[in-house]
């Protein structure tokens, strides 16, 4: 992979980590109100598409509030060492 192509996936990685970040940083009553209203645009969803999207939503924002998103942490981690050894070069 070339070295641009990869800062491009970094870069996306990264922006996704901080996102979630800042999601998981917020206040628990804060997080409950956003979630309580995608679900209520969920149940007002005219179209099943727009439905299956507010609740794949609901299960993404449910999901990077446990420790699943640690993934994204490892991999960030793996992309500074990365980096680090290019600037070495």
């Amino acid at each position: 992979m070339k070295s641009k192509d990869r800062l491009i996936e970094i870069r996306t990685r990264w922006k996704a980590t901080q996102a979630v970040e800042l999601w998981r940083s917020l206040p628990e009553s804060d997080c409950k109100a956003v979630l309580a209203e995608i679900e209520e645009a969920a149940r007002e969803a005219t179209s099943a598409k727009q439905k299956k999207g507010l609740t794949a939503a609901l299960d993404v924002l449910d999901f990077v509030s446990s420790d699943g998103a640690l993934g994204l942490w490892n991999q960030a981690i793996s992309d500074i060492a990365w980096l680090l050894a290019q600037l070495d070069e």
